[in-house]
Parts: structure tokens; sequence; C-alpha cells
């Protein structure tokens, strides 16, 4: 089972189809930007998913080609870049670059001079953030949630001054340059810091507490660090411990 043959059926995989999917991403990244140099874009291949369940890159040109409605073909190339938070917690951040069509992917690919698994010249992958959805047909889409599908807010002042918790959408792009090695200005990343810090911690705190019965003397996440956390996670049983926990833990570790 390929990651192409199910990018517009998501839904169909499992959660722990998933999180291994996204896990052997997050690791060849890692293992791509060790490689060749923080901040490289490297052209994703497709995963497969093995008989242990395993996800492993599959070796192709980088061109994703897949029947669409009404004939028309779906075709898309994937990038990534890995990035660091501020504790030093790798994050992956890949979005998909459509096309015309499957000789239009192919073509840029030449153009690019792109190779799977290397770096990809004049091109940058952003992340993007705002209290304006970037969709008007689906915005619903780019609602910018934790992994336990909480909504992340911001409070802004309505026509009253009134301060209102306003969704924050976030999206991923690929910015090419010109011929110059010119990017438009809009080619960075851009975040917006979300109000409901509190309410994450809570949850948090509520989740673990009705997992292991009793937190003593826990602090909420949004007060931990990672090092904290991490002592506090692996202090639960392990047979008490929730499938999200198992891999808070092993990402921490």
């Amino acid at each position: 089972m390929s990651t192409a043959a199910n990018v517009a059926t998501r839904q169909s995989l499992s959660d722990t189809q998933l999180k291994a999917n996204r896990s052997a991403i997050r690791r060849y990244l890692a293992e791509k930007t060790a490689m060749y140099g923080d901040g490289a874009v490297i052209l994703l291949p497709e995963f497969s998913e093995d008989s242990t369940g395993a996800w492993i890159p599959v070796q192709g040109n980088g061109a994703r080609i897949q029947p669409g409605t009404g004939g028309k073909e779906v075709a898309f190339m994937r990038l990534g870049v890995m990035d660091l938070s501020d504790s030093g917690k790798p994050i992956p951040v890949y979005t998909n670059v459509f096309g015309d069509d499957g000789d239009d992917i192919e073509t840029r690919l030449v153009l690019l001079g792109a190779k799977v698994g290397e770096p990809v010249k004049r091109v940058r992958v952003c992340v993007h953030e705002s209290v304006e959805p970037f969709s008007r047909t689906n915005p619903s889409r780019d609602l910018k949630k934790t992994p336990d599908g909480i909504q992340l807010v911001k409070y802004v002042p309505n026509s009253n001054g009134e301060a209102v918790a306003t969704p924050i959408y976030r999206r991923v792009m690929a910015h090419f340059a010109n011929n110059n090695g010119v990017y438009k200005p809009e080619a960075m990343d851009s975040y917006v810091a979300h109000d409901n810090k509190q309410q994450l911690s809570d949850a948090w705190f509520a989740r673990n507490k009705a997992n292991t019965g009793a937190i003593s003397n826990a602090s909420p996440i949004g007060q931990l660090t990672e090092e904290q956390e991490l002592e506090q996670l692996q202090a639960i049983p392990k047979a008490k411990r929730t499938p999200e926990q198992k891999a808070r833990i092993a990402e921490l570790a």
C-alpha cells in the first residue's frame, strides 16, 4: 500500500498506519537533512507499507500520477524540509505540488534537476498561518489543531472591541524562485501564536488523570519542559498508556 495510492483516501488508513507513515517520513527527512544540511528541501519518495507494518521508501522519479475524475490525471510531487522547534524537537514540514498532468510534473522535475531523496534547487517550503481562511470552498481543511483534535485559536477583537476566539488556519506551500533567484515576498514562514494554552493544559491534565486515576504533583503540559513531560509519561504504568502517550514517549525519547 503506497502513499500515492492513498493520498485521496488518507482517512482509510488506521491511526496506527498514519502514525507509522508519518514517522517514516520524519526519519527519512532527518537522515537527508543530516546528509545535505539544514534547510535542504528534499524531493520525497512514495512510501509503501510492508508485511510488518513498516513504511519503506519506494525509489521512483518523484512524479506521482493517479487517475482522477472524468479521465483527468492527478499529478504531483511531494517536497519536504526538516525544521527544529525552540526546544530542538524535529518538525517535518512537507507539501504536495500539483501540476496539470503527469507530463507537466515530469517536465518540472527535469527542469529542476530533481531526484528523489536529494535537494531541490530554487524552492522554499514555507508554513503560513492566519486567522483568515485560506480556502473559500473548504476552510475547515486548514484548521490548525492539536494531535488529539483541539482547535487552536487566537483572541481577536471584533467590531465591538470584544476579544473573540478565532480559529487559526495553517497551510504549507512551496514557493519557487524565478530565473534570477528571486522569491516573492510571501515566500517565508508566518506564524500565529495561539491563545488557548490553558485549554490545552486542562485537556492534557484531565486526559491523563482519567488514564492513570490520579497524577500526583503533576503540572499541566503547557508548563512542562520536554524532559519533565517524558518523566511524567514514563511514570504511567505501561499497561495503562494510551497509543498517543506511547507515541509521545517515543518522540521525546
